[in-house]
């Protein structure tokens, strides 16, 4: 089955990280999406972020921005450790669509889905921030 729609996916950080987005790009194969490398045009583009220092922060900013300037009309949903400490922040970078917490995060198939039906513009931000940060 494939519904026509390609996603990229990138993962800053540690293997928990690597192994969560390996599990969603499968989720993602499932459903008909066409799993494509991070740096070519896709409809989807899911960021598995990082933030344990400011420098993976930054460079949780800079992939971001990468996905955005890949395709400026694609849903771009972020995720992983970045987008749990600071949702605020990365809900502020123009072009990001959804910033899911740790709750939500294997829930990008049917955010994303749900996000190129409605084309919604206004951000979906589902990361409470976490207490003391």
């Amino acid at each position: 089955m494939n519904n026509g729609y390609k996603v990229g996916l990138y993962t800053l950080g540690c293997k928990v990280s690597l192994y969560e987005t390996e599990a969603i790009a499968e989720r993602f194969a499932e459903v008909g999406y066409t799993v494509v490398p991070f740096d070519t045009p896709a409809d989807v583009y899911v960021i598995n972020t990082c933030t344990v220092t400011a420098e993976s922060d930054a460079k949780s900013r800079k992939y971001i921005r990468r996905a955005i300037r890949n395709n400026p009309n694609a849903v771009v949903i972020v995720i992983g450790c970045y987008s749990q400490r600071s949702p605020e922040e990365v809900a502020l970078i123009k072009g990001v669509s959804a910033v899911l917490g740790t709750q939500d995060k294997l829930s990008s198939v049917e955010i994303a889905t749900r996000l190129l039906e409605t084309r919604a513009e206004d951000c979906l931000v589902s990361a409470p921030p976490l207490d003391g940060a």
